[in-house]
């Protein structure tokens, strides 16, 4: 009887760790993130801001900005970002229609990309020099560019 009590009660405990240890993994916070992008002063609209994480196992998010330069970030279909730390990059690609002598029918034009309209610095995350560290509660993020 009392080694059937200590199994039960072994068992119980494997279980009770078991979960605990699996349920400490821990959770991805998404914390609304919005700022505004300008160039010498004046806003940009329709630029792609990304947020690339540091940490290897972070989730990256990305945005796009609206007439007055102003962006919300997403990270796939989760609103907001992860907490952590991030290096930013900026992109506004002009493009442009082209004929596909690939495709057949009546779509036979393509989206090519031409140009950057930011300076190339920016849309490399690994030396653009913008950094931000996103927290609950924090404030809109400001990304001032320069040419």
């Amino acid at each position: 009887m009392k080694n059937h009590f200590f199994r039960t009660l072994l068992c119980l405990l494997t279980i009770l760790l078991v979960t605990a240890a699996i349920g400490c993994k821990k959770a991805r916070v998404y914390v609304p993130v919005t700022g505004t992008l300008t160039l010498d002063g004046k806003p940009i609209a329709g630029a792609t801001v990304s947020f690339l994480p540091v940490a290897p196992d972070g989730t990256a998010a990305a945005g796009r900005t609206d007439a007055s330069g102003t962006f919300s970030l997403s990270s796939g279909p989760d609103a907001g970002c992860v907490v952590g730390d991030y290096q930013v990059s900026c992109t506004k690609v002009e493009t442009k229609n082209v004929p596909d002598p690939k495709a057949a029918g009546i779509i036979n034009m393509k989206t090519v990309a031409t140009k950057n309209e930011l300076p190339p610095k920016y849309a490399d995350a690994s030396v653009s020099g913008l950094t931000v560290t996103v927290k609950k509660g924090m404030e809109p993020v400001k990304l001032e560019l320069t040419k």
